[in-house]
């Protein structure tokens, strides 16, 4: 008979010396990629009137040296998936990417991005800019004859002066530093965009242009990247590289969430150094090993009548690249727990449950006998193996003591071994944690319960208060129930999914450390570089539905002129969908099983939680294979969703020949009438 599931989702976090910390490596800003067709740095504005020597595109595929870095969650450094942040550097400029993946509201008034910069060694100053979306300038003529640029996206909006806030110290290194206002950003500050709504892949970005040379920037410096997202009129989430300010180190400025003293700016290196690989893991190289693949569907049968003698038990890997290849077995090791399906506060307080591998895993010296691990390398690539043991006459694990949802998140942590750490090679690379819970689902329809849990924060804020938790569902691709058939194009989610396991690598120059003065044919693809997290390359493709869940600090921020309630973001949930054959679009909605949410906006609640508590939730989404009013033959839907997980697959989109692919554009397909054939 076949053995019940239950279907984990993957929360993923690397860490370098301790849980949820930054890695103590500095950081480094690499030379722009020079692609067939392009080179130079990214130009997104026109450098004079009526040049076409430009290109409207927030992906350009010279962005793709960069390695994109996400936002760490308040308490624990865990990615944040609302926003990120990139840079490159060439000559004497430095190039920034900001990007908010969700926005509840979309672009407003209060939407913005910050960025801070240190003059190193060339000085003891420092500098920090507030920059507002821009809502009321004229557009760039992106439209012109000769000009790249994507037809269904807006142009990019060059910022006006008075969008920017600018502060500057002249000397950090005091107790604390003085900073003031200035009247007008400064003419080192180039080339700043707003990138609204309509942008493929974010909600929204700013991109900007730093020439070092005007604040006299040498040597080694640090930056501060940050995000301001207005979730609805009189709520904010900051989303920042550095810790938020606080009572002892009070804010920069009215509505600037960096501290007066610069204690954990993002260090750097001296920009034009090279930059040495990390270790790193993404938030799909990781799951239970099924038929050679990862999946996220884990064996179980916790549920009788089940065959006599039946036991379940399961591979957990962990696949890790830029791992030294010299690399002695288990020199890099890795815990894994769960927790219930839904949203937890993301700290280690929270109710994450272990199942077998011990919490000193990461000072223990061992050993690591076989079963229930194995280490296998290849290369730079490290495949860590566990697979966990039948404990107290249970037949199946791992068992979930106290949990009463099938679904659940996994929480994977890797760190070097205590005789590793520090060694050459063996820095973790940023950022320092990314969480994952999204599941992949075929539809019809889906039903899964989920829970919102406020465990943990008592001792977190020491503080025992109960609060207003805010949800949000944010859907991609998924147009509303309309009498239009429509199918999904499979193909692309393969390769959405490929590209997500193992992103593709930077093209390989000839005469390397030397660039090209020109390199010729056509610019790449979307996906033939690594210009898109995984999750994005996965929200493009897949019809995404995605709930994003904050708690009420109680601290409040004035953002010109307005008080705003500062929202803490905890850890989203949700899932990747597919449908396979013709239906008719989408309904979803999001059931509070206790009642008592209200609805503030579109998508959009909030609802009282008391001290520790949680809530629980079910998100009911259904593909519609009826037009509007014919009734659909009655289904069981059961306990919940009939998931089938898509298979991971290991080539490259490159051997596609995929340049120009918009991937989103093959996803959802109007279906043409017979009539038209």
């Amino acid at each position: 008979m076949l053995r019940p599931k239950f279907v984990v989702a993957v929360l993923v976090a690397t860490i370098a010396v301790c849980l949820f910390m930054r890695d103590a490596g500095a950081d480094c800003a690499p030379p722009p990629v020079p692609v067939p067709g392009l080179s130079g740095p990214p130009v997104w504005l026109p450098p004079t009137p009526g040049s076409t020597a430009w290109r409207a595109q927030l992906q350009d595929p010279r962005w793709a040296a960069g390695p994109v870095h996400s936002f760490p969650f308040r308490s624990a450094g865990g990615a944040v998936q609302q926003a990120l942040y990139r840079f490159v550097h060439t000559g004497n400029n430095l190039y920034v990417s900001i990007q908010a993946l969700a926005d509840s509201d979309g672009v407003d008034g209060i939407d913005g991005v910050y960025f801070g910069i240190t003059e190193g060694t060339g000085g003891a100053g420092a500098h920090i800019f507030y920059i507002q979306l821009d809502t009321g300038s004229t557009p760039s003529p992106c439209t012109a004859a000769g000009v790249y640029h994507d037809p269904s996206a807006p142009c990019p909006v060059p910022n006006s002066g008075g969008t920017i806030t600018y502060y500057k110290t002249l000397d950090r290194s005091l107790a604390p530093p003085a900073w003031t206002a200035q009247p007008a950003p400064p003419s080192w500050l180039k080339n700043v965009a707003t990138w609204g709504t309509g942008t493929p892949n974010v909600a929204w970005a700013v991109t900007l242009q730093i020439d070092i040379t005007g604040p006299g920037i040498a040597g080694a410096t640090n930056m501060f990247f940050g995000t301001g997202i207005q979730m609805s009129p009189g709520t904010v989430v900051y989303l920042t590289s550095s810790s938020p300010p606080g009572a002892l180190n009070p804010a920069i400025g009215p509505g600037i969430p960096a501290g007066t003293t610069i204690t954990d700016w993002v260090p750097f290196v001296a920009l034009g150094n090279a930059c040495p690989p990390g270790i790193s893991i993404s938030s799909t190289s990781v799951g239970v090993l099924s038929g050679g693949t990862l999946t996220s569907n884990v064996n179980t049968c916790p549920i009788p009548p089940n065959d006599a003698g039946t036991t379940c038990t399961n591979t957990f890997r962990v696949e890790a690249q830029n791992v030294p290849t010299t690399a002695a077995p288990f020199s890099l090791r890795t815990r894994i727990r769960v927790a219930d399906w839904g949203s937890t506060i993301a700290d280690p307080l929270a109710p994450w449950i272990d199942f077998g591998i011990p919490p000193d895993i990461f000072v223990n010296p061992g050993p690591f006998p076989n079963p229930p691990w194995q280490w296998t390398q290849t290369g730079t690539t490290v495949d860590i193996d566990y697979t966990c043991g039948l404990t107290g006459g249970i037949h199946y694990c791992p068992a979930l003591p106290g949990s009463t949802q099938q679904h659940q998140c996994m929480l994977v942590e890797i760190a070097p071994s205590p005789a590793a750490m520090g060694a050459p090679g063996f820095n973790i690379q940023s950022p320092a944690a990314v969480y994952r819970n999204m599941d992949f689902g075929t539809l019809s329809s889906l039903h899964e319960p989920a829970t919102i849990s406020l465990k943990g924060l008592q001792k977190l804020t020491n503080a025992a208060k109960d609060r207003d938790v805010y949800v949000y569902v944010d859907t991609r691709n998924m147009p509303p129930h309309t009498r239009e058939p429509r199918e999904i194009a499979q193909k692309p989610l393969e390769i959405a999914r490929a590209y997500a396991v193992r992103p593709p690598p930077l093209p390989r120059l000839q005469n390397a450390g030397k660039r090209p003065a020109a390199v010729t044919g056509n610019p790449p693809g979307l996906l033939d570089l690594p210009l898109l997290t995984g999750d994005q390359a996965l929200s493009q493709a897949y019809p995404t539905y995605r709930v994003f869940v904050y708690y009420d600090s109680g601290e409040t921020v004035t953002v010109k002129g307005k008080v705003q309630k500062l929202l803490v973001p905890m850890v989203p949930f949700g899932f990747y969908l597919n449908h396979v054959g013709p239906f008719y679009g989408f309904n979803h909605s999001l059931e509070f099983l206790g009642g008592g949410a209200k609805e503030i906006a579109p998508n959009f609640w909030v609802i009282h939680v008391a001290n520790e508590g949680e809530v629980k939730v079910r998100t009911n989404v259904t593909a519609e294979e009826q037009p509007p009013g014919i009734t659909p033959p009655p289904v069981d839907h059961g306990h919940h969703c009939n998931c089938d997980i898509v298979g991971g697959s290991r080539w490259s989109p490159l051997v596609l020949g995929l340049a120009g692919l918009g991937v989103s554009a093959l996803v959802l397909r109007a279906r043409r009438r017979k009539r038209e054939r």
